[in-house]
């Protein structure tokens, strides 16, 4: 499993450069890429969406993040 966290100043995300074992998750989602194509992608984003939306993150999923 891959970790990569949105660094939205730069508008990329970036693998972490120290120990996450003890940070608290707030949303995450996976998916399948499979031949450059992923299965209900636009189902993903809605569900990652709310969750971020829940935890008060809504305006850091932008295009640039989804890009």
């Amino acid at each position: 499993m891959n970790v990569w966290l949105w660094n939205q100043q730069d508008r990329r995300f970036e693998e972490p450069t120290s120990d996450i074992s003890s940070w608290t998750l707030v949303a995450a989602d996976s998916w399948l890429v499979e031949d450059g194509r992923v299965r209900a992608f636009d189902r993903h984003r809605a569900r990652f969406g709310e969750a971020a939306a829940q935890v008060g993150m809504r305006h850091a999923i932008t295009d640039d993040f989804w890009a």
